[in-house]
């Protein structure tokens, strides 16, 4: 027993060493640059970010409106909370407001319990498991509270990328997919080929060096207090995996942004936000890390030469910014007419690797190709809608009508909805 139990612990430590490193071993990979990264900003945000205090009536809001949901390392659920909630509503929001006004964030909302979620492979390899953080349930309401300011500051200032589509109200992948086919489907009506690499960051959020992204926050107008709590909040951030019953050690997170995390993704679009500055000629579509960059015109070989070009710019920008790229999975296209034929005589190249042209590629869930005629999307969507028609009439003797419905909804209107609201209405001028 005292065996398997040793034998747990060690596993559990492995993954913990291998989610904490993979971002830094990373970036130890990446050649140094000569530029810095505020050289790629191009306009500095004069007006300063002001952290507003919070009222009762302001935690009231996040506490109801969050879900039921894991508790962190401490053990606080969410339930115990809101039956709580009258009697420290106050002290719980002096505290938030001590943190939000003095830019400190006590240790203890910074340690995240990783669970590693088997995805597909080999199962002796940590990569092949998906690390999902819990953290502390107070932490959450902080964060939100710090959201909703930071948020509003970057609206208010114009600040992200207008053709960014990640993690923003308004900026939906539906929409991102209708604004890309129709910026292509022009272009093929007025005889131009489009050439598009889609690129694959590698590990993204977990290589976010933070020393660049205080300086890029700096930039954009997040200074002083502000500034100094977001240092305060990635600082000292700690993580254990749990796994087959045993717990790892605790290990300092070093880079990156917390996974798992509210303010994340946004700190991360913010991180990103000045990559669509790097070339004059190239159009970027964007949506949080999945990066695509867009060229069009009359010549297929100018176009290849001047993707290249343009792409020694971007990985320079990659390099000074600490992330890298999986060449494995990046990949271009040309989208053309149903009726022109292509020779393409010059390869594309990142990095000295010669890049793969696909026919076809799954762009936030839907498989366009280089005619846009969604055929194989259609018959994507077809087939997962007939499979789960397959499942419900399979399953109709074992579940009431509303448990069928139920599942209905999960399963087989999701499909069909998206497959409309993107398909139909992004085509129907084309067709």
């Amino acid at each position: 027993m005292m065996l398997l139990q040793v034998i747990k612990k060690r596993i559990c430590n492995g993954f913990n060493d291998f989610y904490i490193n993979v971002g830094s071993n990373l970036a130890k990979k990446i050649p140094d640059s000569d530029k810095t990264p505020k050289d790629f900003i191009r306009n500095c945000n004069q007006n300063s970010m002001f952290v507003e205090s919070v009222s009762d009536s302001d935690v009231c809001k996040i506490v109801t409106s969050l879900k039921s949901a894991s508790s962190g390392w401490d053990g606080i659920s969410l339930d115990v909370v809101k039956r709580s909630f009258m009697s420290i509503v106050q002290p719980l929001t002096h505290c938030m407001n001590l943190s939000l006004m003095n830019g400190v964030v006590p240790n203890e909302l910074k340690i995240a319990r990783v669970i590693p979620l088997f995805k597909a492979g080999d199962i002796a390899i940590f990569s092949n498991y998906r690390p999902v953080s819990v953290l502390p349930l107070f932490s959450k309401i902080l964060e939100r509270l710090m959201y909703a300011r930071l948020l509003s500051f970057i609206n208010q200032n114009k600040l992200l990328y207008k053709f960014q589509f990640g993690f923003r109200q308004g900026h939906s992948p539906e929409l991102a997919l209708i604004y890309l086919i129709d910026k292509i489907s022009n272009s093929l009506e007025n005889g131009e080929y489009v050439l598009g690499v889609f690129l694959d960051f590698s590990k993204a959020f977990d290589t976010v060096n933070h020393d660049i992204l205080f300086d890029k926050l700096e930039m954009y107008g997040i200074r002083g207090v502000a500034l100094k709590w977001f240092k305060s909040y990635l600082s000292n951030r700690y993580q254990y995996v749990v796994y087959n019953g045993e717990q790892s050690d605790r290990k300092l997170i070093t880079c990156g942004v917390p996974q798992g995390s509210i303010l994340g993704p946004l700190l991360f679009l913010l991180y990103i936000n000045d990559l669509a500055d790097v070339s004059d000629k190239l159009f970027a579509l964007l949506f949080a890390d999945d990066s695509n960059m867009f060229i069009s015109g009359k010549d297929i070989d100018e176009l290849v030469n001047s993707m290249n070009n343009e792409m020694e710019k971007v990985i320079d920008w990659l390099n000074v910014n600490k992330l890298s790229l999986n060449l494995k999975k990046t990949h271009y296209m040309i989208f053309r007419g149903r009726r022109t034929k292509i020779d393409v005589k010059n390869k594309l190249m990142i990095n000295g690797t010669v890049i793969t042209m696909e026919r076809k590629t799954k762009f936030l869930g839907v498989i366009i190709d280089e005619n846009l005629l969604f055929r194989d999307h259609i018959k994507y969507v077809k087939g997962k809608i007939s499979r789960s028609l397959g499942i419900l009439y399979k399953c109709r003797k074992y579940f009431d009508s509303d448990t069928l419905l139920m599942l209905y909804n999960s399963f087989v209107y999701p499909h069909f909805t998206y497959c409309l609201s993107v398909w139909g209405n992004t085509c129907k001028s084309y067709l």
